[in-house]
């Protein structure tokens, strides 16, 4: 396929659309003001 004239390869960026990038930021963020202010956060990586 790499080779053949008639396939055109290209990197997959469907997640990187203004709604998934703003999450990239939010979801964090909301997260670390949660955990100072509850001591608990939402999305938890190693509970």
């Amino acid at each position: 396929l790499l080779n053949h004239e008639k396939v055109l390869l290209s990197p997959h960026v469907a997640f990187y659309t203004d709604e998934a990038v703003k999450n990239l930021v939010d979801i964090p963020l909301n997260d670390v003001l949660s955990f100072i202010r509850t001591r608990q956060a939402e999305n938890i990586v190693n509970p």
